[in-house]
């Protein structure tokens, strides 16, 4: 009973060495591996850099207001102050010409994607 008892324990310890070992293997992940990675997708098979393409869409922004007809709104969009009353139906749609770029992979052009800006009330 002895022995089985000590050989449970040598088992024992083993197997919490083990735990301890595979834990601290793995608790840094190898940053090396991970910039080949990254290094790998950003140049081409011939070893240069890939440079991506894409079809560019300027859409127009557009703001719609409610509220009391003829009543006056004022905002401020892209550093500009307006001031626009609502029609007989208490509504208003104010366009803001180009205010969005779209971005799309697999055009002619670079690109960049740009939303529409948020108002600011007066």
């Amino acid at each position: 009973m002895r022995r089985f008892l000590n050989l449970m324990g040598i088992i024992t310890l083993f197997t919490t060495l083990a735990v301890v070992v595979h834990n601290q293997v793995n608790a840094k992940p190898d940053n090396s591996i991970l910039a080949k990675n990254i290094e790998a997708l950003s140049q081409s098979e011939g070893g240069g850099s890939t440079t991506v393409y894409f079809f560019r869409v300027d859409e127009d922004c557009e703001y719609t207001f409610t509220g009391k007809k003829g009543s006056t709104i004022s905002f401020s969009i892209g550093g500009q102050n307006i001031s626009i009353t609502l029609n007989k139906n208490g509504e208003y749609t104010y366009v803001y010409k180009h205010g969005r770029t779209r971005c799309t992979v697999g055009g002619y052009e670079l690109c960049e994607a740009r939303y529409c800006p948020q108002l600011v009330f007066n």
